[in-house]
C-alpha cells in the first residue's frame, strides 16, 4: 500500500512537470502567539510562541492529473517534516488518488475560517469527553498512506478507499477499507453516506444532508456514529447542524455537535459574527464552547466546561494574502479543579498565489 500510494503521487507529479499547461500554486501559513496571561497564576504567563503551525505548501494541477505537497516547519528546531503528499489521476469517469491526504465532499461552512489557529474546533465526526473520536466524512483517515477511487457519473459520486496508519504492520484490506455514496438533487439538497472501517474493530458513519437553493443561507445537518464490534456500550453517536446567513457585508455562522455515549456526553456549539468593513479590513467576533457532563467522564474529572472568547481582525492585502490577530479569552474548568481563565493575542499570516 505505502509503495502504490507513493508511486502515484510520483507519477502525477512527474506528468505535470511534463505538461505545459500545468498550473502551480504556493501556499504558507505561519501561526504565532504574541504573548499568554493567566488571570489565576502570574507564573503561568508566556512570551511570543513563535511557529505554532508554520506549513509550507506547492499545488501542480491540469484537467487530468494533479499532485501537492505540504511541508510542516518548525523553526525553533529548524526541522522541516512532511504533513501531507498526494497525487491524483483522471481516467475518463474515475479518479484514483494516492498519498497522505483527507477526502471529504460535504460542506463544511467554514467562509469566514481565514488561517485562525482556533476556528473550525473539530471537523465533522463524534465527540467522546469534548473530543473528537474520528472523522465522519472523510475516507482517508489512516494518516500514513491512503488510496482513494472514485467514479462520478452525472450528479453520482462513488467512492472506494483503503490506507494503513501503520506501516510495520500489513492489515487485510476487510480490516482497513471506505466506501462513499453522494448524490446531488439539483437546486434541492447535497446527500452523502460515509462508512469507513479505520481499524480491525472500529468503524464511522457519516449521513449528512446540505440543503441547496436557499439565497443567502449554507445549512448543513446530519448524524456521526462510531461502531465497536468488540464492545457495543463503546459506540458514540453525533447529532450535527451547521448554519450561515449572509446579507451584505456580514455573516453569522454556527456549529454545533451533541454527541452521546453510555453515561457520557458533550455538547459543542460555536458561534462565529464578522463585519466585512472594507476589502482590507473584516472585524469579527468569535466563540466556541465545550461542555462535558456525565457519570463516566466525571469519575475520570473529565466533566466540565471550555469556552474560548475571540474579538477579531483580518486583514487583506489582496486575495490569499491575510493577517489575522486580536484578543483571544479562554476560560476552562475540569472536575474539581480551579477555574483557568487566559488571555492570548494570537497571529497569523498567509500568503497563497
Amino acid at each position: 500500500m505505502k509503495r502504490m500510494c507513493m508511486a502515484l503521487a510520483m507519477l502525477a507529479i512527474c506528468a505535470l512537470a511534463l505538461t505545459a499547461e500545468s498550473k502551480m500554486a504556493f501556499d504558507l501559513r505561519t501561526v504565532s502567539n504574541l504573548t499568554t496571561v493567566d488571570f489565576e497564576e502570574s507564573g503561568n504567563n508566556k512570551g511570543p510562541q513563535w511557529a505554532l503551525k508554520d506549513l509550507v505548501g506547492i499545488v501542480w494541477t491540469d484537467d487530468v492529473v494533479g499532485g501537492s505537497i505540504i511541508f510542516q516547519v518548525n523553526a525553533v528546531d529548524s526541522t522541516i517534516k512532511v504533513d501531507e503528499y498526494w497525487g491524483w489521476i483522471k481516467l475518463g469517469q474515475f479518479k484514483v488518488t494516492g498519498g497522505e491526504f483527507d477526502n471529504r465532499v460535504i460542506n463544511r461552512v467554514k467562509d469566514e475560517e481565514s488561517t485562525w489557529l482556533v476556528w473550525e474546533k473539530f471537523k465533522y465526526g463524534a465527540l467522546l469527553n469534548g473530543k473528537q473520536v474520528a472523522e465522519s466524512d472523510n475516507t482517508a483517515l489512516w494518516g500514513k498512506n491512503d488510496l482513494s477511487v472514485e467514479f462520478k457519473t452525472g450528479n453520482l459520486i462513488l467512492q472506494a478507499s483503503a490506507g494503513t496508519s501503520d506501516l510495520e504492520t500489513d492489515k487485510a484490506l476487510s480490516e482497513v477499507f471506505g466506501s462513499r455514496i453522494a448524490y446531488t438533487i439539483t437546486d434541492t439538497a447535497k446527500l452523502a453516506f460515509t462508512f469507513v472501517q479505520y481499524k480491525e474493530d472500529n468503524a464511522t458513519i457519516g449521513l449528512f444532508a446540505e440543503i441547496l437553493g436557499l439565497e443567502g443561507i449554507s445549512l448543513v445537518a446530519g448524524y456521526s456514529g462510531v461502531m465497536n464490534y468488540d464492545e457495543s456500550d463503546a459506540a458514540v453517536h453525533g447529532m450535527e447542524v451547521r448554519a450561515r446567513y449572509k446579507s451584505g457585508n456580514w455573516a453569522l455562522t454556527s456549529h454545533n455537535n451533541f454527541s452521546f455515549a453510555d453515561e457520557s456526553m458533550t455538547f459543542y456549539n460555536m458561534m462565529n459574527f464578522s463585519w466585512k468593513y472594507n476589502d482590507m479590513i473584516t472585524a469579527a467576533l468569535y466563540a466556541n464552547n465545550i461542555h462535558v457532563m456525565g457519570d463516566a467522564p466525571e469519575a475520570e474529572g473529565l466533566d466540565g466546561n471550555a469556552l474560548i472568547i475571540r474579538p477579531g481582525v483580518t486583514f487583506t492585502a489582496r486575495k490569499g494574502a491575510t493577517i489575522d490577530t486580536g484578543l483571544e479569552f479562554c476560560f476552562s474548568k475540569k472536575g474539581d479543579a480551579d477555574m483557568v481563565s487566559t488571555m492570548g493575542i494570537p497571529l497569523s499570516i498567509r500568503v497563497k498565489f
